[in-house]
């Protein structure tokens, strides 16, 4: 009789626990101008399967949510036995970003440490406000300056390969390719050129360690025990990724011991402005020079590779942007060979072309995932401690509510004096924020964009593309939102 009752009440708590409070609570959260969805253990994941399967987009359920209610203020939905809430308004965004110190890490997100444990992505606290004083100190005006002929060789050394072939090319890892070799110069000089790890260019074996990293996050272990277990090594797969790991972190060292031992290196990488701040007292150490390398790959590289396919995609659909864009491109820089900060700054409706793609297509779809470490107010939505609270930024890029003719790829929308540009995504700035916003922004957004401005640019300037006819574009949420499968593109080149 004892063991039933015991029984009885352990079956009792399981079915609380997982079931009537998170579906309570969400009933709550209902009347308070949201949409809602409950399915036992998977409710959000639920949703994004849903949309895959009926729209071939992970986002697809919401974008139809968006065209038909607009007003709504976030969406919420069951993960296990927790709330995850993603936010829609502009004003709670802005609330739960001045809220910023209630919040802390996602355990999802603890997935980077794997790679980079102590870097600007994975600590908090005093600590990250430190790091990121630092850090903004480095991306100074004169280092996004003197990175633009280093970035412009780079991209025309890749040019070279790309008019050797004639076969279609799967752009994104093309880009991915570029993008990590520029940013792998500009942390850490041309020390990262022509380097390699176990036979592969460091940038690639970089690329492929980090997806075989961030593959770990849809592991069942991970989720169960977290990512501490899994630099346990006790699987195969895990201690090979650990072993890459490893051989990418003493690469890094060797490179920033060699640097600190040449007391007269002019350098004016990255590398050697962190360096410097030993000076002031602001120094890092070695394991936190290689945390931050890899964070400035990370989001330096995948993000902007991502960006680049689709302006790729939306300029080879939407063909009559293609003169207006190189007629600013040739009137702004004249001699591409010797391109500046200060003219990539002029070229307004390449950076508008940019915009409109990453209001389309953001590779960053969904942000700030934190877990509330109180009960709290945003506006008059309670908030319980231990609900995961985030940004679903693409949700507002196709709210009608905010643009005409949403799904249409219009640039001009960001072409400032045009009518089109009158929305309330240019008003508003939390209504569109591809990099983010608050204290937590993407420390390296003008970096990207210059980044992806002289990539496209010059691109512009030497090919024409085409894309199978038969291609067509599905949208998969993995890590970064993307093409499902990808975009084949035929490069011709321009005769000069």
């Amino acid at each position: 009789m004892f063991w039933k009752i015991v029984f009885g009440i352990l079956v009792w708590w399981v079915i609380t626990f997982l079931f009537v409070r998170p579906y309570m609570r969400l009933r709550k959260l209902k009347s308070k101008g949201g949409i809602t969805y409950f399915f036992p253990l998977i409710g959000g994941l639920r949703i994004v399967a849903a949309g895959e399967k009926e729209t071939k987009d992970s986002w697809g359920a919401v974008k139809k949510f968006m065209k038909s209610k607009p007003s709504t203020r976030f969406f919420a939905a069951n993960l296990g036995p927790g709330i995850m809430m993603t936010l829609i308004d502009p004003n709670l965004i802005k609330l739960s970003l001045q809220h910023n110190d209630k919040y802390a890490m996602s355990p999802n997100t603890k997935i980077l440490k794997v790679l980079m444990p102590n870097s600007l992505l994975t600590i908090e606290g005093d600590a990250w406000k430190a790091r990121r004083k630092t850090i903004s100190e480095a991306f100074h005006y004169e280092f996004l300056q003197q990175m633009i002929p280093q970035a412009r060789d780079t991209t025309f050394e890749f040019f070279k390969e790309w008019k050797k072939s004639s076969k279609e090319l799967n752009m994104l890892q093309e880009f991915q390719k570029l993008t990590g070799e520029i940013v792998g110069r500009a942390f850490f000089g041309n020390n990262f050129h022509d380097q390699s790890i176990e036979g592969v260019p460091v940038s690639q074996y970089l690329t492929q360690a980090l997806a075989e990293v961030m593959a770990l996050f849809y592991s069942p272990f991970f989720h169960f025990f977290g990512w501490k277990a899994l630099t346990w090594g006790l699987f195969a797969s895990h201690r090979e990724v650990l072993r890459k790991v490893r051989l990418i972190r003493e690469f890094s060292a060797r490179i920033i011991r060699k640097r600190k031992e040449d007391t007269s290196s002019k350098a004016k990488d990255l590398l050697q402005i962190l360096l410097d701040c030993e000076k002031k007292g602001e120094g890092l150490s070695e394991d936190e020079l290689i945390d931050e390398f890899l964070t400035f790959f990370v989001a330096g590289m995948d993000t902007t590779a991502h960006l680049l396919t689709a302006a790729t995609y939306y300029l080879e659909k939407n063909p009559k942007y293609r003169d207006a864009l190189v007629d600013e491109i040739k009137n702004k820089i004249p001699n591409p060979s010797a391109v500046t900060l200060e003219q990539l700054n002029g070229l307004e409706f390449v950076n508008a072309f940019l915009r409109e793609t990453l209001r389309l297509l953001p590779p960053v779809s969904i942000a700030g995932n934190r877990i509330a470490m109180s009960d709290h107010y945003l506006d008059d939505i309670f908030i319980p401690k231990g609900t995961m609270v985030g940004v679903l930024l693409v949700a507002n890029n196709y709210n009608p509510g905010i643009y005409k003719n949403y799904e249409e790829f219009n640039p001009y929308r960001w072409v400032k004096g045009h009518p089109d540009a009158n929305h309330q995504g240019n008003s508003e700035p939390f209504s569109f924020t591809p990099f983010f916003a608050g204290p937590r922004n993407c420390i390296g957004q003008h970096l990207a964009m210059n980044e992806s401005k002289l990539i496209f640019s010059l691109m512009l300037l030497n090919f024409n593309w085409s894309i199978r006819e038969d291609y067509e574009l599905n949208m998969k949420l993995r890590i970064l939102y993307e093409a499902d499968e990808p975009i084949p593109v035929k490069l011709t080149p321009i005769n000069s």
